[in-house]
């Protein structure tokens, strides 16, 4: 079981910075799918979101945290991959989807 999320987005500590600088692009690209593949176009709890993708996430990368995995989740909701509804300061009050398509005219 992976570590509980904090009841608001703490800092990432030193040792989460140093291994989150050391991902390359690869690295990034297999934590970003591991993150997308526990959303769907329904509203989901960030938290949950988080904590099955770090566990997904922890044969291939120990050293990444769930705070980290939750700082790369709210990359993609800033780059507009994922809609987010909530605080996102504080994940266990918000929900993220994957962005529903256009509406036919």
């Amino acid at each position: 079981m992976s570590d509980p999320i904090s009841p608001a987005n703490q800092p990432l500590t030193a040792a989460e910075l140093a291994a989150f600088a050391a991902l390359t692009a690869e690295d990034l690209q297999v934590i970003d799918n591991a993150i997308l593949a526990h959303c769907s176009r329904r509203w989901c709890q960030i938290a949950e979101v988080v904590r099955r993708a770090a566990d997904a996430l922890r044969p291939r990368h120990p050293e990444l945290s769930p705070a980290s995995c939750a700082e790369r989740l709210i990359w993609l909701v800033e780059e507009g991959i994922l809609d987010s509804q909530g605080n996102l300061d504080d994940l266990r009050f918000s929900e993220v989807r994957r962005p529903l398509p256009p509406a036919k005219g």
